[in-house]
């Protein structure tokens, strides 16, 4: 696969989101850490409208992630779309509204609230880790959002899959 940027793969055994979030982290080279989930589809200016916030002071910078149009289609994507919808990012951010589907945070941030609670997401256990760690960022740094920074969510879990995580 060709690539206009230099990338590798990590493997590890699943030891939960907020452990391969961790592990990331600590693998990444640069100032910034952008972290999207694996159903997400980047917009092209997507890096950019990151960094246009973090020029201008930014700690931490969340943007959108809509449903994409190419899901298909299902009560589950269609439910989403309307929790995505009814939840738009508000002032003053909540931790509720830090999603790590697609957020950015300096790694100065990152290490000096040690990263990702991996209790929260190892066995059985499933989410609240950006939550967790939203308290953290929101009451000692500067958290922005961006709508202008978009990935699209293409939203693929069938009925059967989600059961199956719950």
């Amino acid at each position: 696969i060709e690539c206009p940027f230099p990338f590798i793969v990590v493997e590890q055994s699943n030891n939960g989101a907020a452990d391969a979030r961790n592990r990331g982290a600590a693998l990444a080279r640069n100032e910034v850490i952008l972290f999207l989930d694996d159903d997400m589809i980047a917009e092209p200016n997507l890096l950019h409208q990151h960094v246009r916030f973090y020029r201008e002071g930014a700690d931490a910078v969340i943007g959108d992630s809509p449903i994409d149009p190419a899901s298909p289609p299902g009560f589950l994507a269609e439910s989403v779309s309307r929790w995505i919808t009814s939840t738009r990012v508000r002032s003053p951010l909540s931790p509720f509204d830090i999603f790590t589907g697609q957020l950015s945070v300096r790694r100065s941030v990152f290490e000096e609230l040690g990263g990702f609670d991996p209790a929260l997401t190892t066995g059985p256990a499933f989410g609240n880790e950006d939550a967790d760690f939203g308290v953290g960022l929101l009451a000692r740094y500067d958290v922005r959002h961006n709508p202008a920074a978009i990935c699209c969510q293409r939203y693929t879990v069938s009925p059967r899959d989600y059961m199956a995580r719950a």
